[in-house]
């Protein structure tokens, strides 16, 4: 759409482009710390980046005096805005809004990406977008073959440590071989689109190496969102472009057909021989349609999955994972987990959003194939299929709520909202002249650049911090990117502050550096978590502290809280004192305070069976303290403990621990037969399950076996000594 003249000479700027191309790369590239768990730099840099592209964008639109907010985008954007307003909405009247945040701003860094790319690309920025996103297929790609390479050919070549931490499966940079299926599968896609445009036989290269990496990832998911994309895209490539292959349409609409049944050959053979990942999400559908079935109509909210499913959750899952202490966050089905978190009304609108931008797309393919934009075409055809192969590959799925997969979903329905849309128009005013500033503004201009260069020193420093290892190359790669980032934040900002000249545009965008700097926090946050993890283990003293700085920097990490707890439960100094750095507000004895941080835990997260499990060992522990001293009070602690366990079987049924937990307190109060009992109940096994593997680890167990004798001989005794 053709927008009215601004006042103010609007010279095409590239900079958001850059950023969000920028931005690729730092969410496709940075490796890991320590372990596997601290992805939590890809969110970091998520959060970072989307805080940054909007200040820059409303400064933009704040400088060049755009409004954006016209009766015409409204009604293009209505299903959209439809959409978002629900979800946004719904969020704050369903409970545990805190537990729910960090989903919160993911949707939000979602709705910020999208926006930016619908009202601002051009062809220009589109093109510039996709080979950002193509190279770091070529670095992502690459790396995954050297994976491959060091697990079956020669181990060595991977000079970095984690290289078999999925056995025989690889992950190049994305921490997780499904999400790095997914990433593969949707940068193939576009690399196949670009190919049918440019016939660049370098595409050709890429898509190889690219399905390769598929290949050895065993991704069930992604060989299957594979097999499908690839019958779409032959669909709609030989239906909506005139090439020199329609006459062979049928041929190759076969071939297509054919290549989806080997594939779901492959799929069927790969899952027989690992069941348990087929079973795992057939249970975890079941529950989740327990859900749906609960709350139908409106749903849970947003980001409430992991919260509540822990209440429907199968105890065949628990033998799965082999763990107790794991929350499933995810449904293994994206549209299966909308309905269950926003209703049928939410994924309704969520359907009708897609159904929308389907039937524009497929009208503007047939109106690019009249104007002969062949360029625009292939773009929309990239992006389409793009996100399609992410909405496919996540039936089975839940790398779509990670953020090397949910970045570029936002950016490719961006670009097909936009081309497939025609643009939304930004309305200048008219007859006001925007007047700059002068040497105050400049002042202003010059604190401000100094203030973000300030910002990304200590940043800087605080990364330093962070315990890397003893590997020179990963140390390398994370001064690297840090240094390339921190630039970027100076440059972009100091760049546009000095432009505009303008005291408003140098404040916000100030403000937007510090907001950028708190988001950082996430990334500390999870260093100390880790950090004083060790430290508990090594019996350091000044864990707690460090666990108090990883909730300060993130209050919305909820499961710091248990730490916390397991912290003052091991140390459990009864002399009552004010220790203001373990954030007490009245003198507390460290009982009071591991109590404390488990009822706040339970508060954001109720369904957490491990929690209720720690919090029946904290009162056990504070029963045989008081006990020494006052029977009957210690009794009060005792009940407690008995009711936070059988609390704790109703979420898990199947954890041995709960059942000896409970059988010791029975014992302790000479009641063998009771003790007898739990025991009995969990070599039993849940009623629920029938798998004869799982039940015999019930059966088998030597603890229980060892103590069900013990307490029937003692059993005995104590008849005898009765029947005296």
């Amino acid at each position: 759409m053709q927008t009215e003249q601004s006042p103010v000479k609007a010279e095409k700027s590239r900079l958001l482009t850059y950023w969000l191309s920028a931005l690729c790369f730092f969410i496709s590239l940075p490796l890991f710390l320590n372990s596997l768990d601290s992805a939590q730099i890809k969110i970091t840099l998520y959060y970072m980046g989307a805080l940054g592209a909007l200040g820059l964008w409303i400064s933009k639109l704040y400088f060049y005096k755009e409004n954006i907010f016209t009766r015409q985008n409204l009604i293009k954007l209505l299903p959209f805005i439809l959409y978002v307003g629900y979800v946004i909405i719904g969020y704050f009247f369903h409970p545990y809004i805190i537990g729910r945040a960090e989903s919160l701003f993911k949707f939000l860094g979602i709705c910020i990406f999208f926006s930016i790319v619908t009202f601002e690309f051009d062809k220009d920025d589109i093109n510039l977008l996709f080979k950002a996103i193509v190279a770091c297929a070529w670095i992502v790609g690459i790396y995954g073959l050297i994976q491959v390479m060091d697990i079956y050919i020669y181990k060595g070549v991977d000079l970095l440590y984690w290289t078999s931490a999925f056995q025989k499966r690889i992950f190049s940079t994305i921490a997780n071989p499904n999400f790095l299926g997914n990433y593969c599968l949707f940068s193939l896609m576009l690399v196949l689109a670009r190919f049918c445009h440019t016939h660049y036989k370098r595409y050709i290269l890429l898509a190889a190496i690219l399905l390769t990496d598929i290949f050895f990832t065993e991704s069930k998911g992604a060989w299957m969102g594979l097999g499908v994309s690839l019958v779409i895209f032959a669909g709609v490539y030989l239906n909506f472009f005139k090439t020199k292959l329609s006459k062979h349409k049928k041929i190759i609409n076969i071939s297509a057909l054919m290549l989806f049944l080997a594939i779901g050959a492959l799929v069927v053979h790969f899952g027989a021989q690992r069941m348990q990942s087929v079973n795992f999400r057939l249970s975890t559908w079941r529950a989740t349609w327990d859900m749906v079935q609960a709350t139908p109509l409106t749903g849970t909210g947003l980001g409430s999955f992991q919260v509540i499913y822990q209440a429907y959750k199968r105890p065949d899952i628990f033998y799965m994972e082999n763990l107790h202490n794991a929350e499933t966050q995810h449904a293994e089905n994206f549209f299966l987990e909308q309905w269950a978190t926003l209703g049928i009304l939410g994924l309704g609108l969520f359907l009708y959003l897609v159904f929308y931008q389907l039937k524009n797309a497929f009208k503007a393919f047939r109106y690019f194939e009249y104007t002969d934009d062949r360029e625009t075409s292939y773009n929309l055809f990239a992006a389409l299929m793009a996100s399609t192969s992410i909405y496919l590959h996540n039936l089975v799925d839940v790398s779509i709520y990670f953020v090397s997969t949910m970045y570029f979903l936002a950016l490719f329905n961006g670009v097909l909202f936009n081309l497939a849309c025609g643009g939304l128009e930004k309305k200048k005013p008219e007859n006001n002249q925007s007047k700059r500033a002068g040497v105050f503004s400049v002042i202003i201009c010059f604190l401000a650049s100094a203030f973000i260069l300030f910002f990304a020193v200590f940043t800087g420093y605080q990364f330093v911090k962070i315990a890397l290892s003893n590997n020179i190359l990963l140390l390398g790669l994370y001064w690297s990117f840090l240094l390339v980032a921190l630039v970027s934040v100076i440059y972009s900002f100091g760049y546009f502050i000095w432009k505009s000249k303008k005291i408003f545009v140098a404040i916000f965008l100030t403000f937007t550096a510090f907001l950028m700097f708190k988001a950082f926090g996430t990334l500390l946050a999870d260093h100390y978590l880790n950090m004083a993890s060790s430290m508990m283990v090594q019996g350091n003293p000044s864990s707690g502290l460090v666990y108090t700085k990883a909730i300060s920097l993130n209050p919305f990490r909820t499961s710091v809280n248990q730490f916390k707890a397991s912290f003052f439960v091991n140390r459990f100094d009864m002399r009552r004192k004010y220790l203001q750095q373990e954030g007490d507000t009245d003198p507390m004895t460290d009982f009071e305070r591991a109590d404390k941080y488990y009822n706040k835990e339970i508060s954001l997260s109720p369904n957490n069976a491990l929690v209720w499990h720690n919090r029946g060992l904290l009162y056990k522990k504070m029963a045989a303290y008081v006990g020494q001293k006052d029977f009957y009070e210690g009794e009060k602690y005792y009940k407690q403990s008995e009711a936070y366990f059988k609390r704790s079987l109703h979420l898990d049924p199947v954890y041995d621990n709960t059942y000896f937990q409970l059988a010791d307190i029975a014992a302790k109060h000479r009641d063998f037969k009771t003790a007898r009992i739990w025991l009995n109940m969990y070599m039993r096994g849940p009623e629920d399950i029938v798998n004869e593997e799982y039940l015999a680890q019930h059966k088998n167990n030597a603890t229980a076996q060892k103590f069900d004798k013990i307490f029937e001989e003692e059993e005995k005794k104590l008849n005898e000594q009765n029947a005296k």
